[in-house]
């Protein structure tokens, strides 16, 4: 049992390893992203078809910091979105 997870906790890190900072690459069956890119502010989804196949994935990224996305906009194959509070707030740094 100590073997697999230590095996287990070697293939988690060998796999974030490569990932850019700010960068992350997560995927839901079918959606087909490749790139989240984001910070506690705002985040994109790329490449991705619409607003309704991003919105898991920019969730999952706001939600890091206790936010929820809020769709802005569509650009090409990008999804825009804002990291918004429990009031919808989107506070953006000074």
């Amino acid at each position: 049992m100590r073997i697999q997870h230590a095996a287990a906790l070697a293939l988690v890190v060998l796999s974030l390893s490569g990932c850019a900072p700010g960068s992350k690459n997560l995927s839901l069956q079918g959606v087909g992203a490749e790139h989240v890119l984001g910070n506690a502010w705002s985040v994109t989804i790329s490449p991705i078809r619409n607003e309704a196949d991003a919105v898991p994935l920019a969730n999952f990224h706001c939600s890091e910091y206790k936010k929820s996305a809020r769709f802005t906009h569509m650009e090409g194959n990008r999804a825009f979105f804002d990291c918004v509070d429990s009031n919808g707030v989107a506070p953006h740094p000074a």
